[in-house]
Parts: C-alpha cells; sequence; structure tokens
C-alpha cells in the first residue's frame, strides 16, 4: 500500500473508532423507541462511507456526504437526548500520539488533528471550508475536542495560499474577530477567546463552544408553522438574542449572518437563545455579502445603504418569519404575505413587528434592535394571554 493510501486508510480507522463510542451509546438509549430504525441507519451508512473512504480515499464528495450523515445524528441525538452524536463520541478512544497530524495544505475533516500554540485539537464533523473564488486564501470552521481540558471549543482558521488584497484583508479579518472576542467575553453570553495564532500565512482562533441546539432543531422543520405554545416560546427567547446584538451596535458592529443554524438555545436556561459567533462583524461591509435566504435587500445589491444594524433587524425577522410560518420571506411578491395569514396561531400583533422589520428600506424599518425586540415582547404577552384562555 503506498505511504499516502496508507495515511487516509489510517485516518478512517481512527475516524470510525471516534464515532463507534457515541453510536454505541446512542443505540443504547434508543433501545425499544421509535427512532431506533433511524439511528441503525445512519450508522449503516455512515460505516459505508468510512469503509468507502479507507478502500478508496477521502473525497471531497465522501466528506460532504459523511458531513450530511453525522449531522443527521447530531439532529437525533439532540432531539431526543439534549445532546449530539460528537458529545457522546467524547473521550477519544485513541490516545493523541497515534493520531495522523494534518498537514498545512491538507482539508480539514472529522477525526484529524491539529496542533494550535501547542495544544492538540481533535476535529469534528462537519467541517465548513471556503476557498476563495481566486485559491488566494481558505476560510474552515470546526468543532474540536480538547484532550488536555477535556472540552469542546470551536476552531476558526483563515490560510493564506497567495498574499493577494483580498486574504490579506481576510486574514486581518480574523485576527480582529479575535481581538472583538476578547473585549466581548465578559458582557452577556458572547465565547470565550481561548487562544489566537497568527503569523503572515495563516490566522487560527479557539473559542468556546456553546451547548445546546440551534434554533432549527428546537423549532424546526423549516418548512412546517410553529404552534402557538412553540412560537410564544421562539419569540420570548429572542431577549437574550437582541442584548448581544444590541451591545454589537453599540460598538458600530453588526452579525450580518442569522440564520436559524447561527443561533443557539442554551441547555442551562430554557428561553435563552444566543449568538455562536461573531458572524460577520469583523468583516467590511459589502454587497452579495451574508445568508443567501435571509439576506437583507442592502446585502443582495449595490445600494446607497451600506449593511449595519438595520440589516441584524431583517435578518432576525426573516429568520422568525420562516420559523414561525414555515416559509421564508419573498421579495418577489408585491406585498408581503401576513404571518398571521400563514399560521393561525399567531397574532395579528406580531404582523406588523415582523413586517415593518422587513421593510425594503432600511429607514422604514423598527429604528434599532431594541425597539423591535420591545414589539416582539408584546406579540408574545398577547399570545401567551390566548393561550391562558384570556381575550
Amino acid at each position: 500500500m503506498c505511504i499516502a493510501c496508507l495515511s487516509w486508510h489510517t485516518e478512517m480507522m481512527v475516524l470510525e473508532q471516534h464515532y463507534e463510542r457515541g453510536l454505541k451509546v446512542l443505540k443504547e438509549r434508543a433501545q425499544n423507541a421509535s427512532w431506533l430504525t433511524d439511528v441503525l441507519t445512519l450508522e449503516a451508512r455512515l460505516h459505508e462511507n468510512l469503509s468507502q473512504a479507507q478502500r478508496y480515499g477521502d473525497t471531497e464528495t465522501r466528506r460532504a456526504e459523511r458531513a450530511q450523515i453525522v449531522e443527521a445524528l447530531n439532529a437525533l441525538a439532540l432531539q431526543h437526548l439534549g445532546v449530539s452524536l460528537n458529545d457522546l463520541c467524547l473521550p477519544a478512544e485513541l490516545p493523541v500520539s497515534r493520531r495522523p497530524p494534518v498537514p498545512v495544505d491538507q482539508p480539514w475533516s472529522g477525526g484529524v488533528e491539529i496542533t494550535v500554540l501547542g495544544k492538540a485539537y481533535l476535529l469534528h464533523d462537519p467541517v465548513d471550508e471556503t476557498w476563495a473564488p481566486d485559491r488566494s486564501f481558505v476560510r474552515r470552521r470546526a468543532k474540536a475536542w480538547q484532550p488536555e481540558t477535556d472540552r469542546l471549543v470551536w476552531l476558526k482558521q483563515v490560510r493564506v495560499r497567495r498574499p493577494t488584497p483580498s486574504a490579506i484583508q481576510a486574514r486581518d479579518a480574523l485576527s480582529y474577530e479575535g481581538r472583538l472576542l476578547t473585549q466581548l467575553e465578559q458582557r452577556l453570553d458572547f465565547p470565550r477567546l481561548f487562544d489566537l495564532d497568527a503569523n503572515n500565512e495563516a490566522v487560527t482562533i479557539v473559542y468556546t463552544f456553546t451547548p445546546g441546539p440551534t434554533l432549527v432543531q428546537v423549532f424546526g422543520p423549516l418548512g412546517k408553522p410553529l404552534d402557538a405554545e412553540r412560537a410564544c416560546r421562539l419569540l420570548r427567547s429572542m431577549r437574550s438574542l437582541c442584548s448581544m446584538l444590541g451591545t454589537l451596535h453599540r460598538k458600530e458592529l453588526s452579525h450580518r449572518y442569522l440564520t436559524p443554524e447561527d443561533i443557539v438555545m442554551l441547555h442551562r436556561q430554557r428561553d435563552h437563545a444566543v449568538l455562536r459567533d461573531l458572524g460577520l462583524a469583523a468583516l467590511p461591509r459589502m454587497p452579495e455579502e451574508g445568508p443567501t435566504i435571509y439576506r437583507a435587500p442592502e446585502q443582495a445589491r449595490a445600494s446607497l445603504t451600506l449593511p449595519g444594524p438595520h440589516t441584524d433587524v431583517y435578518q432576525l425577522s426573516a429568520v422568525l418569519y420562516h420559523l414561525l410560518t414555515g416559509r421564508p420571506p419573498s421579495s418577489f411578491l408585491m406585498e408581503m404575505e401576513r404571518p398571521s395569514a400563514l399560521n393561525r396561531s399567531l397574532p395579528s400583533e406580531l404582523d406588523a413587528a415582523l413586517l415593518r422589520a422587513l421593510s425594503e428600506a432600511p429607514d422604514d424599518r423598527w429604528p434599532g434592535i431594541g425597539a423591535f425586540c420591545s414589539a416582539l415582547k408584546q406579540a408574545a404577552d398577547r399570545l401567551q394571554s390566548h393561550l391562558r384562555g384570556n381575550p
């Protein structure tokens, strides 16, 4: 067997043993439960994926497929046990010294180890890896386990392949994000920075992993409207999130990448939504940024108004609209459909709150995240009163 083949073969064996522990616990907890069949089906798919990778190499397609399988197992575990499969996999079976280190230019993938400032981290799937169009730099993000402290963390990296202006800007922006985390870590529930490793070739930051399911895992699936009780819980959870966004806005920063996958519900508090990270706050504002489905008008095209705090108001409303009604807001309609027309469990007070936040022109939206949050609270109070049987 060639050296490269042996490397990926060993890596897949390490990864398979890593997942085996979590799958064993998951199956034990699912015994005699209706969702055991789903676990066994996904387990078979995962083993087949790893087997194919051992035999023929771990391609980008196989990594993407494996990430989808692991994400489905994570969702199952979170739904029924309150923890993810990745959490159940810890501690890993093999000692750190036997895990192959990841070469500088090798893509990140679950099961391999990287080192940041002398500390070892075992990467988990799924791994986000995005190359610049000109391949001058790559952005990476992954959850990882640090054996030394036995804790989960987030790792984020920008690696420069060619020192183009865009590559240098991306590298410096991640370094700035690390410094921002240091400034914000004592405020509310912002992530805490553990390490920042910076040089001309790469910047890597290590920061707190916030335990808890995402909004889409708690209030999904996205294509189904919420009942009144869950809608009320969702609206009440926004208070903490709006406080975090308000802190960014007072620093003349904005998140600009709000999605149901990037907002986390804390395990320790029932109705407490928080940001997973700082989004695009450390990056320059520009058109065509942000998540496609929740992108604000000023992000989607050249505009006299740059993205900013008003963008967060729009995106948060778009996320809530999608979760509450089962449909994303559409800019193709002459007039946005009222949420209460799509979901009769919702009070009419919520229509005005969300539709104003979704105005095309930033000046027509709520004057700030605090005002929007107050409108959401009024709608939640009205919904709570209805649930209690009060007129």
